[in-house]
């Protein structure tokens, strides 16, 4: 795995890969996740929102 993550972009060989076309977009469809989005929080020391305010 860490072999993969290390392959730069130039190196991954994609000439297999079909490019996408106009008629690829025109068939597309958007679709949603059915479950509502969960509300998440996040705890930040306010040295982290206000610097100036050093470790607190």
């Amino acid at each position: 795995m860490e072999r993969l993550r290390s392959l730069k972009d130039e190196e991954i060989d994609t000439s297999d890969i079909p490019e996408l076309d106009a008629s690829f977009f025109e068939k597309a469809v958007v679709s949603l996740p059915k479950n509502k989005v969960s509300k998440q929080s996040l705890d930040l020391k306010s040295a982290v929102l206000k610097p100036e305010l050093g470790n607190e």
